[in-house]
């Protein structure tokens, strides 16, 4: 769903999976990919600065 940002006109910032083949916890499989808690929040901070720059 990376493609939404551009639909909606608004910044996208993709997180997910984009390889497979790990095992661990799922906690540990969420960091190895980006989409623990730390990584979301810094996906929106990032998001939200694009967004302010834009105008």
């Amino acid at each position: 769903m990376a493609w939404m940002g551009s639909a909606l006109g608004v910044p996208c910032i993709p997180l997910g999976v984009d390889s497979f083949g790990h095992s661990g916890t799922i906690g540990d499989l969420y960091a190895a990919h980006d989409l623990d808690t730390g990584s979301i929040v810094n996906a929106a901070i990032a998001a939200l600065s694009v967004w302010t720059d834009r105008s």
